[in-house]
Formats: C-alpha cells, structure tokens, sequence
C-alpha cells in the first residue's frame, strides 16, 4: 500500500497497514501469500504487475494506497489479476483512523470472498483479533516496526525505538 497521506512521515502507516494485510491473508489456508521481506523490493517500482507477479511466481496481485489527514483515513484496495490486468476486487474505505483494524480485517474477507474460498470460523476469529484498541499505542507500534524492517536507521535510532515502545506501554499496559 503506497502512502498518499500529506505528511511523508505516515509512510510507517501504509507499510505497516502492508504488513497486517499479509499477516491476515496468510491465514486463510487455501490462499498463498508472498512475504513482506519479498513484496517491499517493488515499492515505488516501475515493472508492471504483470513482471512483478512473474517474478514472484503468483496469479493475483493486491495493491492500494493509504491516506490519512487528521483522524480521517482513506483506504483504497485492488486486487488485480495479473495475466490480464483485471480487477478481481477493488473497494475504498473512508473511517476514522479508530475503524482501522475493521478496514484490515474486511479486506481480508473480502479478497477470500472474491477468491472464492472458504474462510472458516476459526480463521475469521483470528483475523479480527485486534492488538489493541488504542490507535495511539498502535501507531506507535507501526513505527517500531518501520525501524526493525530499515536496519540501516535501526542502529541510528535505538533512542528513539525505546522510547515509542516505552510510549506504547505508557498508553496501553496489556499490548
């Protein structure tokens, strides 16, 4: 998911919405989904799709953006058929950043659905599991995880990752 948010410094959002968006899919069992340390090389990427899902030997390729301005956040899905450019899925969410983790569950469900599998129950439960209920803390957490992935910023910035973790247990105890 690519940032379209105003302030460059969201772009922690819309890797991390990336990350959870594979986390969920990888859980439906009939579906194969390709990990985040292998999809994030063709970020800002020319190559079409097309060369893209070649290379990564798939049929189906989930793109979108992410916008966010105050507490609004827009959230555009496309789930494109590689071969032929088609659009197998595409919705457009308009929420507040609070009905983030609803955004990424449904997403989920609704790439199985256009996919025709079958989602059990089980599966379903652990895609709504929710880390936490406070977008604040969750934010945070967006951003450590940012940092561990840029392991070139990582060494630079050991402060600044104790201190959002510190943040996150200062606002949410139980995450």
């Amino acid at each position: 998911f690519d940032n379209y948010s105003p302030k460059s410094e969201d772009e922690f959002l819309s890797d991390g919405f990336t990350e959870v968006i594979i986390a969920n899919l990888a859980k439906v069992k009939d579906l194969m989904v390709i990990s985040r340390t292998s999809i994030m090389r063709y970020k800002n990427s020319d190559m079409s799709l097309k060369e893209i899902a070649k290379e990564l030997n798939v049929a189906n390729i989930l793109e979108g953006s992410i916008q966010k301005k105050g507490n609004k956040i827009r959230v555009v899905g496309q789930l494109i058929e590689a071969e032929t450019d088609n659009h197998l899925w595409s919705e457009t969410y308009d929420m507040d950043i609070d009905d983030i983790f609803s955004i990424q569950t449904s997403i989920a469900k609704e790439i199985a659905a256009s996919l025709k599998l079958t989602i059990t129950e089980s599966e379903k439960s652990i895609i709504e599991d929710k880390l936490t209920d406070n977008i604040e803390a969750y934010e945070f957490y967006l951003k450590v995880r940012e940092l561990r992935y840029n392991v070139h910023q990582y060494s630079r910035s050991n402060e600044l990752h104790l201190s959002l973790l510190g943040k996150i247990i200062n606002l949410d105890p139980n995450f």
